[in-house]
């Protein structure tokens, strides 16, 4: 695969020197030549989540909502929510995982602060917070992020619905592989001083896994990750900070 990119992937330049070390390297190359299998077998929109991640249009099919998009919309940002695990340990995220927070740009104001206040947790969301995008296909399309492609925003559409459930850190087990794949990563984005790492969290996860404390990895999965107070958790979705969405767990039951 990597010599087929190199051969013939226009972003092969740019990204393929970071492929040995930058996940988001490969991902964004892989998105490329996804594009171009797309375009061999007919298809009409690409979507570009991750392993972790689920596209939830409700109870809709997703079929049904791309075909009602506007002809002059070419992408379309779905915010993300991040999942709220309520027990230590899940096996099945996406079975057994319901609980999530809303995405920051669909909170009314003041609502982060009074997540807080309630919830005893420092920090929201754990990770990233702009969303996952599709775009239509076409012969130039290019992704120009694991975020989104490379598309003028007057023709790219932002929503809440549908959104991207994410299911970040689900379970302690999965928490700890996670660090321990990805190591001592250093401070930086593709290694580059000028893009530094502004996720707290990403770094002190890092930093517990390669301390060899498996006990202090544990402690910030309590503090930041885990939800299991039954009674903060309605109060906070109550207020419209968190919400519970149960259909995919409902839906792949019955499989």
């Amino acid at each position: 695969m990597q010599v087929q990119q190199a051969l013939g992937n226009v972003l092969y330049p740019k990204y393929g020197p970071h492929t040995g070390y930058e996940v988001m390297a490969r991902q964004i190359l892989n998105v490329e030549t996804a594009i171009q299998l797309a375009l061999d077998q007919g298809m009409d929109w690409i979507l570009h989540i991750d392993g972790d991640e689920l596209f939830y249009p409700g109870q809709m099919m997703a079929l049904d909502w791309f075909d009602q998009v506007s002809d002059d919309i070419f992408q379309v940002t779905f915010l993300n929510h991040e999942a709220a695990p309520e027990v230590f340990e899940v096996e099945d995220y996406f079975r057994d995982v319901t609980l999530f927070k809303k995405n920051p740009a669909a909170l009314e104001p003041g609502l982060c602060t009074e997540f807080q206040r309630v919830s005893g947790k420092s920090q929201y969301f754990l990770a990233y917070q702009n969303g996952k995008s599709a775009a239509r296909i076409y012969p130039s399309l290019l992704p120009n992020s694991v975020h989104s492609f490379d598309i003028p925003g007057d023709h790219t559409l932002v929503t809440s619905s549908p959104s991207i459930l994410h299911y970040l850190n689900c379970g302690f087990q999965n928490y700890y592989k996670k660090y321990a794949q990805l190591g001592n990563f250093p401070d930086y984005w593709w290694r580059s001083k000028s893009n530094p790492i502004r996720v707290p969290f990403h770094l002190a996860s890092r930093d517990a896994y390669c301390s060899g404390d498996r006990t202090r990895m544990a402690a910030l999965y309590q503090e930041f990750i885990l939800y299991n107070n039954s009674e903060t958790n309605q109060n906070l979705i109550e207020k419209g900070i968190l919400t519970r969405i149960s259909y995919p767990s409902q839906l792949l039951s019955s499989l």
